[in-house]
């Protein structure tokens, strides 16, 4: 698929993408007539940061707030290079560097990949943020035909500067398409999510994206998802907000997610997405579909090549909803459940290692099955009952799960499934079974 290589001034005129039943080929003004009365779009107000920094020899693109200093590293060269080809430049533990004015020491490197290194600045609170703001630039690609300007990376809505790059699935959302959708009954609610890098040209970091990315949500839209008719992310970094909050603590303020979602994940809260176009190996395309079957979306994509669709942050859109029934959406796809009535929410999970199990004391679902396919033995304590692993000489092709109050079995390898404690008769706010358990990704047999 071609790319858009310029933001457009008139993003609502773009085409979109309609995949459900049949693939319709609309425009993005179309889009209150394809809601209904009572829908509720979320919408990402992360304004977007001048996250690449320049210096002698080499590029920091941030991967983290500021503050934290988690930044990926690239060499000669600068955003006309194709990501894939840039030159690798790494720094080891104690080196000091220098970006645009911005000076600090590297105080750790990641595991996933040398290039990803933190960075402690000299600089910090207001004077650092002065300094990025000065020196920095948007994070842009290749197959842009020029330099952009801050302002031209920015939704219309853009509020606290948290986003690496831009939520752009947002990008078409005037106040005058806004107040048709107002019209039409479908209200708009907003979080706040640090959407990050797209790409790095490392295979290894690519394949983890995308990085743990903190989110903010208010009461005020937890309550209004609660409410809706369905509920339709504006953009796959708000799909993965919802979703992890609904896994980790349905409650406002600010978590990190390292949620990942594709092929067979259940989803709790997002009934549907309007987000760009994206290509098969893309985590964005992975993620699309937990919306609709692969083969489909592949369809679709043909569909969108043969007329020309344009991808990247400044192309067309997709509009999708979830095949999933909405009385099923909370079901596992092993359908096993390990009932224990209890009379009051169960302390929150603690689990190692962090990122293997996703756990809340109201909820607790499962990483898509690739999460275990290279971790080490594991061990989650459920409210005195414990899922532990073998040790990592024994492999993962077996989990026990022991917890006499919730269940005994065995996890299998490859397939879906979960053990949920329940409270018979009672429901949350959002209709879920009330209770706690676990998940892990893989079936589980009683």
């Amino acid at each position: 698929m071609s790319a858009a290589t310029l933001p457009s001034l008139r993003p609502w005129t773009h085409r979109l993408l309609r995949i459900g039943e049949d693939i319709e080929h609309r425009c993005i003004d179309d889009l209150p007539e394809l809601l209904e009365p009572g829908d509720l779009l979320v919408v990402n107000d992360a304004a977007t940061l001048p996250a690449s920094l320049m210096g002698e020899g080499c590029e920091l693109r941030l991967a983290g707030p500021l503050d934290e200093g988690w930044v990926v590293s690239f060499g000669t060269g600068d955003w006309r290079t194709d990501t894939d080809r840039r030159p690798e430049r790494t720094f080891e533990v104690g080196e000091p560097v220098t970006v645009g004015g911005m000076a600090g020491i590297v105080v750790e490197v990641s595991p996933l990949s040398p290039r990803l290194v933190r960075v402690e600045w000299e600089l910090s609170g207001p004077a650092l943020w002065t300094a990025l703001y000065r020196q920095g630039r948007p994070v842009q690609y290749s197959y842009l035909d020029r330099a952009l300007a801050l302002d031209e990376v920015q939704t219309p809505y853009a509020a606290r500067p948290w986003a690496v790059e831009m939520p752009s699935a947002g990008r078409p959302l005037g106040e005058a398409l806004r107040k048709r959708l107002a019209e039409r009954g479908v209200a708009i609610a907003s979080l706040t999510h640090a959407a990050g890098l797209s790409a790095t040209g490392d295979p290894a970091l690519d394949a983890a994206l995308p990085l743990p990315e903190r989110s903010d949500i208010p009461a005020e839209t937890l309550a209004a998802v609660e409410s809706a008719r369905r509920v339709i992310a504006v953009g796959t970094s708000v799909v993965r907000a919802l979703e992890d909050r609904a896994r980790t603590g349905w409650r406002p303020g600010v978590t990190t997610s390292t949620l990942r979602l594709g092929p067979g994940s259940e989803l709790l809260v997002v009934d549907g997405l309007l987000s760009g176009m994206h290509e098969p190996g893309e985590s964005h395309f992975e993620l699309m579909a937990a919306f609709e079957d692969l083969d489909r979306l592949r369809a679709a994509d043909r569909h969108a090549r043969a007329r020309g669709y344009r991808g990247h942050e400044f192309g067309d859109f997709t509009l999708l909803f979830r095949r999933q029934a909405r009385g099923e959406r909370y079901r596992g796809p092993a359908g096993a459940y390990a009932r224990r009535p209890r009379s009051a929410p169960l302390s929150p999970v603690s689990l190692s290692p962090v990122g293997l199990v996703q756990a809340s004391a109201r909820r607790v679902l499962a990483h898509p099955p690739r999460a275990l396919a290279h971790a080490p033995a594991a061990e989650v304590v459920v409210d005195g009952g414990r899922l532990a692993g073998p040790g990592e000489e024994d492999g993962l092709d077996e989990l026990a799960v022991v917890d006499a109050g919730l269940s005994r079995g065995r996890v299998e390898r490859g397939l879906e499934g979960r053990v949920e404690g329940h409270a018979p008769g009672r429901e949350d706010r959002l209709g879920v079974p009330w209770g706690t358990g676990l998940a892990v990704g893989f079936q589980v047999a009683l």
